[in-house]
């Protein structure tokens, strides 16, 4: 049985990108915006969902949206600090 896919949605009012399955959060990017620059300072998925990409997927999608909305992006948190090691701009 393959498993649902969460839809990528962006928080602005809460600095934040979230995973949502069915109207349930099962993943959040946590952000703080300064002028240009985005910094990403935690990530997270529920863990019944783990082992799936899915917290390499919403990275992957909150950095694009960040990036095509102007900005500049870092981390403190250190799964995108590896994703962006990566994956440059």
């Amino acid at each position: 049985m393959t498993q649902p896919t969460p839809a990528f949605q962006s928080v602005p009012d809460r600095s934040r990108y979230v995973l949502d399955l069915d109207g349930r959060v099962i993943g959040k990017a946590l952000y703080g915006d300064e002028g240009a620059t985005r910094t990403f300072v935690h990530t997270e998925v529920d863990a019944e969902f783990t082992g799936h990409g899915l917290a390499t997927s919403l990275i992957a999608q909150a950095v694009a949206d960040s990036r095509a909305a102007g900005k500049t992006v870092q981390a403190t948190c250190p799964l995108v600090a590896a994703y962006l090691e990566k994956n440059p701009a």
